[in-house]
């Protein structure tokens, strides 16, 4: 079946395969991309038959449940989670709300923390403070735009 997928999926542009090589990406990446590819321009619909392939790369599970689904995609959001960048993306731009599986790995990286609380929390993020506070320039903005005092600015 994957064969046929990638086949149907090759013919829209073949031209796709040669770039991607080129790239030296894994070929699960590669995979993952021409089928949410082909899903998205050719189909232009969801090809349920390729979400197993799909939902195991972080960056083209978020950009099939965006543009294909245009929604929630539960069953790869433990995938999605292994990113920090995606899981912010997929909060912000399909769930539209916190997601605690997510928040595990986004805690992990300072500026996505800052970007989670502005744009997901709206708000204080207590857990991630202590992540953002590692970056003086972070720190700055979040304390300025959710501190009441300045005890954390760095000077």
């Amino acid at each position: 079946m994957l064969v046929s997928l990638l086949s149907l999926a090759m013919e829209s542009d073949p031209s796709k395969l040669d770039d991607l090589r080129a790239k030296r990406l894994p070929e699960t990446k590669i995979i993952a991309q021409l089928l949410y590819l082909y899903a998205k321009s050719v189909i232009k619909g969801r090809l349920v038959e390729a979400e197993p392939y799909i939902k195991i790369d972080s960056e083209f599970a978020y950009y099939y449940s965006k543009y294909v689904i245009k929604g929630v995609w539960s069953e790869a959001e433990p995938f999605i989670s292994k990113n920090p960048s995606y899981s912010f993306l997929y909060a912000k731009d399909v769930a539209k709300c916190r997601i605690p599986l997510m928040e595990q790995t986004i805690i992990r990286e300072p500026k996505v923390s800052y970007l989670y609380a502005c744009y997901v929390v709206k708000g204080r993020w207590v857990e991630a403070e202590s992540m953002i506070f590692q970056d003086p320039d972070l720190t700055k903005l979040y304390s300025s735009r959710y501190m009441h005092s300045k005890e954390h600015l760095v000077e």
